[in-house]
């Protein structure tokens, strides 16, 4: 149990390591002060820490401090008094490298690494909860009742029961993951990197079913010609009654793009311009006009059955640029680049670590690259 709380604070747990940690202050009736590095300890093992992004952080100290009070049970740790939540809170605290026990602690000379591997459900009442790859857990509604099940990298909600009003929940997925979710109406969307979407538990009979979304998302929507299918993103409304299509709408991003792989979709822009796709054709919008062009969909959409595909036609820049948005990284060209270089056909499994990755980008391109994460803000 030291080595693992070592390891967490260094920020090298994997998500199944870090909920071992969680279970163990929120279940754990005698935390030993032997299992416990010292505070020195703690200090080193800090200077070699990478920063955690601050909202990973307090999501990771939320979990678990959902600890049940109980009365009479004090402990000292450190040589200090207090309960096992302070010891909760301590780790909580120290995985972000910025505070310890209250205190602050330079740390300017810490790099930044990758967000932490935290899917996020939050409820219609601000309520939140980390989801990792080993959860099997149930979903509530607001009322307490029984709405839907998470097991490992997806989440299913029930068919919809007859509901007088709508109740939205939110997922967020951080970079370098990807996630499936399952509506009440069957509709399945699978969330890839940098995704956060907004949707109802249930949908209301008589009324649209309507989702907000931000990042990428690829839908198999379940037909229903009565209830229209709508994704709302910053700048498109797409419209379906019942097909499979992806939409690309980060905020980073200068375009906003829908391919269709089946069926027929409607996309509208804010200035109100309209295009029909059929499939295997791209919508294209800056906000201010809308373009259709013809792609081939199922390279387009690799992503969510975990790799990305190249094909003859892809650039350097363009693998670049969505190696960059997976992982939340800035790649750099050590040697001459030609950005408008073809890097050839293949595929890039995104399964792999980052740094094999760069590597099959140095081999594909004879030229060499090293990379950074991002140090902007992980906002969805």
């Amino acid at each position: 149990m030291k080595s693992l709380l070592r390891k967490f604070i260094q920020g090298t747990c994997t998500p199944e390591e870090t909920e071992q940690v969680v279970q163990f202050f929120q279940q754990s009736e005698d935390a030993d002060v032997a299992f416990m590095p010292t505070e020195d300890e703690v200090l080193e093992l800090l200077k070699t820490t990478h920063r955690i992004k601050e909202d990973s952080a307090k999501r990771i100290y939320r979990n678990i401090t959902r600890i049940p009070a109980r009365k009479g049970r004090r402990r000292s740790l450190f040589g200090r008094t207090g309960t096992r939540l302070a010891a909760a809170a301590l780790f909580a605290g120290v995985i972000s490298g910025s505070w310890f026990l209250g205190q602050r602690f330079q740390d300017s000379n810490l790099s930044a690494g990758p967000s932490e591997g935290f899917v996020t459900l939050i409820s219609e009442n601000g309520n939140q909860t980390l989801l990792t790859d080993s959860d099997s857990l149930q979903i509530s509604d607001s009322k307490g009742a029984v709405v839907g099940y998470q097991k490992g990298s997806s989440i299913v909600y029930a068919p919809a029961k007859e509901r007088a009003s709508l109740q939205y929940n939110t997922i967020t997925v951080p970079y370098g993951k990807r996630f499936e979710l399952s509506l009440s109406d069957g509709t399945r969307v699978h969330l890839n990197a940098g995704t956060s979407i907004k949707f109802p538990v249930a949908f209301v009979n008589g009324k649209q079913r309507e989702v907000f979304l931000k990042g990428e998302a690829f839908f198999e929507v379940a037909r229903d010609e009565k209830h229209p299918f709508i994704v709302n993103t910053d700048d498109l409304d797409i419209k379906v009654l019942g097909t499979q299509f992806n939409v690309s709408a980060y905020g980073n991003s200068e375009l906003e793009q829908v391919v269709l792989l089946e069926g027929s979709v409607k996309v509208k822009n804010e200035a109100q311009e309209v295009l029909i796709l059929n499939p295997d054709q791209m919508a294209s919008s800056n906000g201010k006009w809308l373009h259709k062009s013809s792609v081939t969909a199922a390279d387009r959409i690799s992503w969510k059955d975990g790799y990305l595909t190249l094909n003859k036609n892809t650039s350097t820049v363009e693998a670049i640029a969505l190696l960059e948005r997976y992982y939340h990284i800035n790649i750099h060209s050590e040697g001459e680049q030609d950005p408008e270089k073809i890097v050839g056909s293949g595929k890039i499994f995104l399964s792999d670590k980052v740094e094999n990755v760069i590597t099959t980008l140095s081999l594909l391109t004879s030229n060499t690259y090293s990379f950074k994460y991002s140090q902007s803000p992980n906002k969805l």
